[in-house]
């Protein structure tokens, strides 16, 4: 097993060409929290891993453990719940 010792909190990262959001944890495993690696802008109200995105662009998460992903193509923001589950919380207009 891999570790990284310097690391105390997670790191999250999204990818844009694989349509997900990733967590690399202080044990060095990298795991996936949302998106299925297909584009598309379903999954409200369900699972995080049963959501998909167009074209993820950035991520930051809170002191509750909830991250927020900047869905670029379908513009909005998306928050996923310490629970695992995904809703959408911010939309462009037009």
């Amino acid at each position: 097993m891999r570790s990284c010792p310097w690391l105390t909190v997670s790191i999250h990262t999204v990818s844009p060409d694989h349509a997900n959001v990733r967590k690399v944890g202080p044990d060095g495993i990298i795991r996936t929290i949302a998106g299925t690696g297909h584009e598309g802008a379903d999954g409200d109200g369900g699972p995080a891993l049963a959501a998909t995105f167009l074209m993820p662009r950035a991520v930051a998460a809170d002191v509750t453990g909830a991250v927020y992903v900047v869905d670029g193509g379908n513009r909005q923001v998306r928050r996923v719940a310490p629970d695992g589950t995904i809703d959408t919380i911010a939309r462009a207009g037009g």
